[in-house]
């Protein structure tokens, strides 16, 4: 089973295709792919679309918490069994996951056997990721899941 990478939604496109697609400059799927390469710039674009489930909670272009809440469920079901990233804490705090503030760590739903990790949201405004500390470890985190199916 491919790692999930979930994120929020996609202000660019309500395709499939694109969630979390590095061709939109700027976009968190852009800078999650940089961080793939700066860490390891063997894995191709075609490694990173093929080898990771890249998901958003809701299709819809503008964010709404409202229908997050209500793909909730369906979400949580389909992530069943994998090993899911999850990125901002949003997220966890929409789906009912207990986020304890740490980045990268791994939590386990027992009731899902999902196995699940809040990475900073790649957004252009979390700053976090002016740190290379972090820019590291999520590129890091990411190339390992991408091995892992490898």
């Amino acid at each position: 089973m491919k790692p999930v990478v979930l994120g929020m939604n996609n202000p660019h496109s309500t395709e499939l295709d694109d969630v979390l697609s590095p061709r939109f400059p700027g976009s968190a799927g852009c800078r999650l792919y940089q961080m793939v390469r700066e860490v390891d710039p063997s894995v191709s674009e075609a490694d990173y679309h093929e080898q990771l489930d890249r998901r958003n909670l809701i299709t819809e272009r503008c964010w709404s918490k409202q229908r997050a809440r209500l793909a909730k469920l369906a979400m949580l079901d389909s992530l069943r069994g994998c090993r899911v990233v999850l990125l901002g804490t949003a997220l966890p705090s929409v789906l009912g996951l207990r986020h304890l503030g740490k980045w990268y760590e791994w939590n386990v739903d027992h009731d899902r056997y999902m196995r699940w990790c809040v990475a900073p949201h790649p957004s252009g405004l979390n700053r976090i990721y002016n740190e290379v500390e972090y820019r590291n470890k999520t590129g890091r985190l990411l190339v390992d899941l991408i091995r892992s199916v490898s």
